[in-house]
């Protein structure tokens, strides 16, 4: 099934469509009908869950929309055309101010033109969103990708590739693509999907079917001719996937630091101190909630004794520990302590690694100790004394006669002084 037809500036808005669309659009459904009845092996059907929520998608063509009344009809979120390559939409931001004032979750796409200057289109892209307060909380931006500009698919995915990492450097997250099977496919790639969520165009169908390059979506456009209140003309209708919609968040942007104090020593104890924090910075948010782990890889020589940290969960037969409390950004959570015994036959240097991930941060950040260790202290000398008994036995005897005498001399003396008391 083709995406949506460009509503391209040079060429005029989308004509309001008639009957005889209509019909072709009813064909066409019915048609990929028959083809998800007979089998695509190729194709990856892939069904919405049983709770979703409704949306829809705009452009300058269907006029000025009363959003209060889109909202009170049931839908929950939107997006508005932000331009057609570098031609902007004169309504995009009326759209964006009023599905946000309305309480839908707004979003704003760019209609992409491959052949035009990635970076100028990303750029222009950017700064519309930045007027329109793009914020935490609103819809991640979106690529339209459903033209080829008279690329090959190399310099098509190139050209793709481009906008996308302009949009990632500067938010922080991937845009959301949309596209259909039959044209991603043909004119892009059967593996590369830029690691962006999915908004699949196919219309008339119980359940879409996927390009190749991803086995999920986030959205699906089901329809391009909805009639909904408050919006003038047809419209595109879409469905998410499940309860959840592709909100955007800054990430956090984890670091981790290990550190150790003095040397160690062969025989003894020693103990390392690891730290989580968070990056500041204009694309850095706070920790979304999910587990943030560390993993500690102890060398050999080091054996690991406890692993402990305030508000942490740690395994000590894992070396791994969790938490999930918010994180902000420039902030650290309370370190882990790491003690270990150092073998006796332990290297003289060794690398402790350590590794953190999670909280919304997908990238593995990694921390590396060098540790020297010192040898043991060598034991004290053992000191070898030679006895002769013949030494032994005369120093005996010298010690028993000087006693001896020493008896007799006393003796005399009381016996002296004895007799004089007696006499007087």
């Amino acid at each position: 099934m083709p995406p949506r037809a460009p509503a391209h500036p040079l060429n005029g808005a989308h004509a309001p469509r008639g009957p005889w669309p209509k019909l072709v659009t009813l064909v066409a459904a019915l048609i990929a009908v028959l083809m998800v009845g007979i089998g695509d092996a190729s194709a990856a059907m892939v069904c919405p869950p049983a709770k979703s929520l409704s949306g829809v998608d705009v452009s300058s063509y269907n006029g000025v929309i009363d959003w209060s009344q889109v909202a009170n009809a049931g839908y929950s979120f939107g997006y508005a055309r932000i331009g057609d390559g570098l031609f902007p939409d004169p309504n995009f931001q009326a759209n964006f101010a009023g599905m946000k004032a309305a309480g839908l979750k707004p979003g704003g796409y760019l209609f992409f033109e491959p052949a035009e200057d990635p970076h100028a289109q990303a750029s222009a892209m950017l700064a519309a969103l930045s007027t329109a307060h793009f914020a935490p909380g609103d819809l991640i931006p979106a690529l339209d990708v459903e033209t080829t500009g008279g690329l090959s698919p190399m310099a098509l995915a190139a050209s793709i590739q481009t906008a996308v990492n302009d949009i990632k450097t500067a938010l922080g997250v991937t845009p959301v693509i949309y596209t259909a099977k039959g044209f991603w496919d043909s004119n892009v790639s059967l593996t590369d999907n830029f690691g962006a969520p999915l908004w699949i165009a196919n219309w008339g169908v119980p359940c879409p079917n996927t390009p190749d390059a991803w086995s999920t979506w986030a959205l699906w456009q089901y329809t391009d001719a909805g009639t909904v209140p408050g919006i003038p003309n047809t419209t595109n209708l879409d469905r998410s996937f499940g309860p959840n919609l592709p909100i955007f968040m800054r990430p956090p942007a984890l670091t981790i630091t290990k550190s150790h104090t003095g040397n160690f020593t062969q025989g003894q104890q020693g103990s390392y101190t690891l730290t989580v924090a968070n990056s500041t910075g204009p694309t850095v948010g706070p920790t979304d909630g999910s587990p943030v782990t560390i993993q500690d890889t102890l060398p050999t020589g080091l054996t690991p004794t406890s692993i402990a940290g305030t508000g942490w969960n740690c395994t000590l037969s894992s070396l791994t520990c969790t938490r999930s409390d918010i994180l902000n950004p420039g902030q650290s959570y309370p370190p882990v302590t790491l003690a270990v015994n150092v073998a006796s036959n332990a290297p003289a240097q060794v690398t402790n690694n350590a590794a953190t991930q999670g909280g919304g941060d997908t990238t593995v950040h990694t921390a590396a100790d060098v540790t020297t260790i010192n040898p043991a202290a060598p034991s004290p000398a053992p000191v070898t004394v030679n006895i002769t008994i013949n030494n032994f036995i005369n120093d005996h005897n010298i010690v028993k006669r000087r006693h001896h005498h020493r008896h007799r001399y006393h003796h005399r003396q009381y016996h002296r002084h004895r007799h004089t008391s007696v006499s007087a």
